[in-house]
Formats: structure tokens, C-alpha cells, sequence
């Protein structure tokens, strides 16, 4: 999730385990153990675009990095407050639940979370946007008045497990919501009598109402839109080939493997000149609710160059493209009227 996001839920967390003791100290650190995992962005920008898909939400966002974090947190935040007569084991608990509900939380999203590390299994459950105001506004809201409750007032107790439960309640809609939508794709593909392979679905932009459903077949993916106000379930698909064999001579480079390898196999080939564009098929087009869209712009798209001088496992130069479609008030009008199912 976003960080402002992170922050709220890790500020929530920190209120709930100590906010009685420390009043808004709690909330405070707790914000901040709700943003630690998020600064593997930093080393992140010295990286190549490849290797950074592979670094983030790696080892911050893993429960090792929490287990060696949270006591070391915990040793300074009791030296810094000296006066509140906590001893570390309190503060390193409170930045310990920060750091593993920031990582839970991610989960949630369809980045792909790697808890387990060094193990590179990925968790990612497709539910909810990066960004969701209806998840954090109403914590945010809660949170602010949590802080300007003194913390010997009961009410500020209360306040903080309400701003947890409307959270954790919205999360579980999304769940739902998810397993409406995918059963929707489903059911409207079988009147295709095409078999496949798998499906992905997931949430458009700041909202768990309408979805993205991609369905794969043998040879390519076919991609629909669905919001849980449509009353007409028939869904219009648009098919996309998957073109793996343009590349075929160039699967030994060591950068496309990993490249592959994050994208689970949802990606498509598209020539581009004498490069190919590797379009990332687990988040698909940017704008996919567009009515006649006519331009194919993805969220995750890589062009793929043929190195001049390459050895066995190094043959391309990878970089991330730059084409994502500018957003405007109309694009977001637009979202906002697919979302009422008043455009298809």
C-alpha cells in the first residue's frame, strides 16, 4: 500500500498496544515502524530496473526482518524515552506488530510480498488497490481523533480498536468483493467454450467495486472489466497473444529470466521497432475500464534491446518504459461512471 497508508495503520497499531501508557507516542513510533519496510525504495534507485523488481517488498518486507528490527527499535526508542519507564521488550513489541501488519496489509495488493524470505515465494492476494481511500480516510479520521483524546480517557481505548476494526472490516469487503468478480469472469468466459489456464483478477484504481479480470489460454490472455453494479453479466473480452516465441533466442539472459520469473508468466511480446516490449499482464492496461480504448498502454512495461556485445547470459538491455498514459479529470470521470456500470 501506499505510505501515507502504512503509516496511518502502523500509527493505529501503536495506539492500540500502548497509547494508554505513552498516549501519542505510541502512535507516533508506531507510524514509523509502518514505513521501515517501504525504504528499500531508497538503495532501490541505485538499482536497474530489473533488479529492483526483485529487491522490493524482498527482505524488509519478511518476517526475519521483523524478528531482528523490532528488539534493536525497541533497545533505542526505550533510551530515547527514558521517562516513561518501558523497558525494551514493550517498545520492541509495538514496532515488531508495525512492521508485520505493514507487511500483511501488502499482502493484500498484487505487487507480490515476499514474507518468507530468503525463500522467493511472493504473496499477493489481489484484493485491494495501492491506493484505497475508503480504507484510509475513515482510519485517518479515527486515528486524529484518537490522538486529541487524553490517553486516561477510556474512550481513547475504544477509539483505537474502532479505527483497526472499520480497517480490518473493509479489507474482508474486498475479499468478498474479489470472489464475486471472479466468479462473474468466470461464468461469462464458459459461454466461450475456450479452454484456460488460469485467472487473474484484480481491483482497479482506488476502489474494490469494479475489476480486471485477465483469463489465460494457451496462446494468449483475454482481458475484461467488471463492476459489481453490472446487471448485464455478460463481460466483453479483448484478446491479447502472448507472442513468448519472439524472444525464444534470448531466454538464456540472466535479466529476462528474472523478469519472467516476477511476472509469473503473465506477460506478453509486442515488436517495437528492432525491440520488443515485455508487458506485464498481472496489472495489464493502466486504463483498461477506457470504452474503445485504442492504445494498449500497460502499467508494467519493459523494452527489451538486443545487446551489441553480449556473452550466454547477458544478451539484452532492459529498461522500464515511460508510456503510461497521462490521468486526467476525464479518465477519472470515466472510471467513476464504469464503476456505476453507466459506460461499457
Amino acid at each position: 500500500m501506499d505510505t501515507i497508508t502504512q503509516a496511518i495503520l502502523g500509527a493505529g497499531v501503536g495506539e492500540v498496544t500502548l497509547g494508554k501508557k505513552v498516549g501519542n507516542k505510541a502512535p507516533m513510533w508506531g507510524a514509523v515502524a509502518g514505513i521501515v519496510p517501504d525504504l528499500d525504495v531508497i538503495p532501490g534507485r541505485l538499482m536497474s530496473a530489473v533488479d529492483y523488481l526483485v529487491f522490493h517488498r524482498g527482505f524488509s518486507h519478511s518476517l526475519i526482518f521483523s524478528l531482528i528490527a523490532a528488539p534493536i527499535a525497541g533497545w533505542l526508542i526505550a533510551k530515547i524515552h527514558k521517562k516513561e519507564n518501558l523497558d525494551w521488550k514493550s517498545w520492541g513489541l509495538l514496532f515488531f506488530l508495525g512492521l508485520t501488519t505493514h507487511i500483511l496489509l501488502d499482502c493484500f495488493t498484487t505487487w507480490g510480498t515476499q514474507v518468507f524470505w530468503p525463500f522467493d515465494y511472493r504473496v499477493a492476494w489481489n484484493t485491494i488497490f495501492v491506493i484505497d481511500p475508503l480504507y484510509t480516510i475513515p482510519f485517518a479520521f479515527v486515528l486524529i481523533w484518537t490522538m486529541f483524546t487524553r490517553k486516561e480517557n477510556p474512550m481513547r481505548v475504544k477509539l483505537g480498536w474502532i479505527g483497526i476494526g472499520i480497517s480490518t472490516f473493509y479489507l474482508l469487503i474486498t475479499v468478498v468483493n474479489k470472489q464475486i468478480a471472479e466468479r462473474a469472469f468466470i461464468s461469462s468466459f464458459s459461454h466461450k467454450q475456450i479452454e484456460y489456464t488460469r485467472i487473474n483478477t484484480r481491483p482497479t484504481p482506488f476502489n474494490s467495486i469494479l475489476w480486471t479480470g485477465t483469463i489465460e489460454t494457451e496462446d494468449g490472455f483475454y482481458e475484461g472489466v467488471y463492476s459489481l453494479f453490472d446487471s448485464d453479466k455478460n463481460i466483453r473480452f479483448e484478446y491479447f497473444s502472448k507472442n513468448h516465441e519472439l524472444i525464444h533466442h534470448l531466454k538464456t539472459d540472466t535479466d529476462l529470466q528474472k523478469l519472467i520469473f516476477i511476472s509469473k508468466g503473465l506477460y506478453t511480446i509486442t515488436p517495437d521497432g528492432e525491440d520488443f516490449l515485455f508487458q506485464d499482464f498481472r496489472y495489464g492496461r493502466a486504463t483498461s475500464w477506457l470504452p474503445d480504448q485504442k492504445d494498449n498502454y500497460f502499467t508494467f512495461e519493459y523494452r527489451i534491446k538486443e545487446s551489441e556485445t553480449y556473452s550466454e547470459s547477458s544478451r539484452v538491455i532492459i529498461t522500464r518504459e515511460g508510456r503510461m498514459r497521462q490521468l486526467s479529470n476525464e479518465i477519472f470521470y470515466q472510471l467513476w461512471q464504469r464503476i456505476l456500470s453507466n459506460i461499457r
